[in-house]
């Protein structure tokens, strides 16, 4: 039975989405690393004193998957790396909501658009993973043209509009009451 066989197009652009995605999740941790350490921390997942290099590594992580999703060298380790450091948020998402615990931030869209603990996440990165994974599959081997890089750039962007879209609306959706409308 053949596997089935990826599409070069389909697969850069499966490669450069998750690759921009890993480098915006990195960008708004360095950005604002006083805010990320708080919302790594409130996953309490890790011990106290663990948490400040954990979060640096992953860090560290996202910027070495999303270049190394742009310069594959061949098997599939930043392919793997990346289904599993998704695989990890996801799992402490689905721990903390299993506490009970959708009050805090995610932290997934950075400090500046907070977002409550929700299942729809956990949906989210289930779809993450299965893009990570699929680029694992084989590739056919025809060549690229020029419409090739047309359709890589559409698709590309059309996926990040995509994503951010659902990611405002889920966002909005689960959005906490503004501090003065509590009055």
């Amino acid at each position: 039975m053949e596997l089935i066989r990826l599409d070069p197009v389909f697969a850069w652009v499966l490669r450069t989405s998750l690759a921009a995605l890993f480098a915006t999740a990195a960008i708004h941790k360095i950005r604002d690393p006083d805010a990320f350490l708080r919302a790594f921390s409130e996953y309490e997942i890790l011990p106290h004193r663990l948490t400040a290099p954990t979060a640096i590594a992953l860090v560290m992580a996202e910027l070495s998957i999303s270049v190394g999703l742009l310069i594959p060298l061949g098997g599939h380790a930043v392919e793997l790396a990346a289904v599993s450091l998704l695989s990890i948020y996801t799992l402490a998402i689905g721990l903390n909501l299993l506490r009970g615990r959708r009050d805090i931030d995610c932290g997934c869209l950075g400090p500046a658009n907070r977002q409550p603990l929700s299942g729809w996440l956990l949906l989210r990165n289930g779809l993450l993973v299965m893009g990570g994974l699929a680029i694992c599959l084989p590739i056919s081997g025809r060549s690229l043209h020029f419409m090739d890089g047309i359709s890589l750039l559409g698709g590309f962007l059309t996926l990040a509009l995509l994503f951010n879209a659902i990611n405002v609306l889920g966002a909005q959706t689960w959005r906490w009451p503004e501090p003065e409308s509590l009055s």
